[in-house]
Formats: C-alpha cells, structure tokens, sequence
C-alpha cells in the first residue's frame, strides 16, 4: 500500500524569551513509499528535531503533520509517549533506548503486547530477529551481550514490530565502525526494497543519503536551503551551504551485498 507523510510549514520553538530557539522555520516535506528522503545538515541544523516533529515525538510549535491526508495526531497512538504507531524511530546509540535488563525477546514482545500485534508473541519475535539477520538463539540475550551493529539489528527489530507505515533513522549508523556501517545500511535498504516502507533518514554523512536516500533535503539553521533527487544533488549543489557540505564530509564507499547475517 503506498502512502505519504507530509510536514507542512513545520515551525519548532524552544524556550521563551532571551532563551527562546526558534530550531525549525517553516519547513515542509514529504516521506513517501515511493521515494525515500534524507535529511542532511550540520549539529544543530533542526534535522533531528524536524524528524521528531514528523514521528510525532514532539508536537511542532506551528504547521501539521499528516500521514495520508490525516493529522498524525490523530492516529491511534500507544506505548511510551502515546506515539501514533503508523510511524517509528531507530536512534543512533541503541543502548540508550534498550532495556538492559530485558532480553531483546522480551524487549520485542513487549512492543507486540503494548501495540495490541495479534498472533503468536515468540513467533513473531523470532520472525523479526531473522529479518535483521539475527537468530532463535539471539532471544534470550540482553543487550550488553551484542556488539553495536547487533545492537542496532535489534533496535530495528522492535522498530518493525509494530507493523509501522514509515521508518525514521536518526544517525542510526553513525556511531558504528565503517564496515558495520555498511551492513547495517544494507540491511535497511534491503528492509525498504522488501516492505515497502517509507524511509526518512537524518544524517550528517551525504554518502550515507546517496546511498540510502532518493530525495535530500539539506538543512541550516532551521531551513532547508536545497531539497532535490540525491544524483542531481550530488551532481550540480546548487547552494553554497551544499557544497561546503559535499567538500567536508569525508567519503563513505558502502559495499552492497554484504551479507546481513554476519556478527556487525
């Protein structure tokens, strides 16, 4: 089923007064099962806090959110947050949002339970951990017994578990070495080609956008100063900022067919 979820003159602002951040201006975009969309810019562009706004973990100051037409708000919502499910988001340090003391199964069956999945718990949780390339003898394991692409296999796991429509990754690959980087970045384009999942991806690596992303949006200071196809983007940057970001961000080969079943 395809879909669309569209950010609309989003505004985000923190604070009041002398303090006030105004960290999103007006921005609007468009995630779609059709074309996957990268969000790139420099620490404190208002790319990951545009991303929250459009998972619903932080309602935006002004302008909406829909998915299909319909305000995300409006969505059935459950679990942590009372987030609309239709959406879900992988973060960059998996550690951070796994239970330590909880096995990845019960970690991934307790979102099945929260989010009202129906059928058989351990059947799906086992069916989940082979889609990211883990296995049955991984269920009883906690989190400290991974490596870190492990660990973001799993997190990915539970992220899919309630059956979202779009996917968010915020750095999901950042703080991994380069070859688990790219096992990991397999992983999700293989999970999108598969799916059909829309796919929205927060990055400061352009490489990892080309890669992953059809469409990029480029942000700064709360704007996004160029929103194009990946290739032309890469090809002809129209704004300064963009080139200044193509020329620093060091090159990040990722080298397609890795197999996803390996320990990264």
């Amino acid at each position: 089923m395809s879909g669309q979820l569209i950010g609309s003159d989003i505004h985000v602002v923190y604070g009041r007064g002398a303090t006030r951040v105004h960290a999103v201006r007006g921005v609007s975009v468009a995630v779609s099962t059709e074309r996957s969309l990268g969000l790139a810019g420099e620490s404190g562009s208002g790319k990951s806090t545009l991303a929250r706004a459009l998972v619903g973990m932080s309602r935006p100051t002004d302008g909406r959110v829909e998915w299909n037409g319909a305000r995300l708000e409006t969505l059935p919502a459950r679990g942590v947050g009372s987030r609309p499910r239709i959406v879900q988001m992988v973060f960059q340090d998996p550690m951070s949002s796994l239970n330590p003391r909880m096995t990845v199964g019960d970690a991934i069956r307790e979102a099945l339970q929260v989010n009202d999945i129906p059928g058989d718990h351990r059947t799906e949780t086992v069916r989940l951990l082979n889609i990211v390339g883990l296995s049955a003898t991984d269920v009883e394991k906690y989190p400290f017994q991974f490596s870190g692409g492990q660990r973001q296999r799993v997190a990915i796991a539970r992220a899919l578990a309630v059956r979202p429509e779009v996917l968010v990754c915020d750095e999901a690959t950042s703080a991994l070495d380069v070859s688990v980087q790219a096992s990991v970045l397999n992983l999700l384009r293989d999970i999108r080609r598969e799916s059909g999942l829309a796919l929205a991806v927060v990055s400061h690596n352009l490489d990892v956008l080309r890669y992953l992303c059809d469409d990029i949006a480029v942000m700064r200071q709360g704007v996004v100063v160029e929103n194009r196809p990946a290739e032309d983007l890469f090809r002809d940057p129209h704004d300064p900022y963009t080139r200044m970001l193509l020329d620093a961000v060091p090159r990040f080969s990722v080298t397609p067919g890795i197999d996803r079943g390996t320990a990264a």
